[in-house]
């Protein structure tokens, strides 16, 4: 697997400006946005219909650089379905030792069902004060 990091968006529940708060979300995940953070900071692309439009426009700004090939090394995880996000918590040590415990307990022990997550999650949004 690799690690994808690229624009996760949401609107708070209660936010007082819903509709304004929608139609800023619908501009950060759109095309235009996008080509924006391409050209402003060579961003890879979350969608993976610019990955074509970034790997061009790199190669345009540096041709003696790098390759296309080179460069889709970077998109293969988005474009094929194998890269992940990292889950960032406040207090992350108190979550990672119950999450490390958690899949240890079910991946590699093979002793407690997958519904143990579900009790985990609970605990972990008691640890955020959700």
């Amino acid at each position: 697997m690799t690690l994808a990091t690229t624009d996760g968006f949401g609107i708070y529940a209660a936010t007082q400006f819903p509709d304004e708060a929608w139609e800023l979300l619908k501009f950060l995940i759109s095309p235009e946005y996008g080509r924006a953070m391409i050209q402003a900071h060579f961003l890879q692309p979350a969608r993976q219909s610019l990955v074509g439009e970034w790997t061009a426009y790199i190669q345009e700004q540096f041709p003696q650089k790098i390759d296309e090939e080179s460069l889709l090394a970077f998109a293969d995880g988005h474009i094929k379905g194998y890269s992940v996000t990292a889950e960032i918590f406040a207090n992350m040590t108190n979550v990672k030792a119950l999450t490390d415990a958690v899949w240890e307990q079910i991946f590699t022990l093979g002793q407690g069902p997958v519904t143990l997550v579900e009790d985990v999650s609970r605990q972990i949004e008691t640890i955020q004060g959700g």
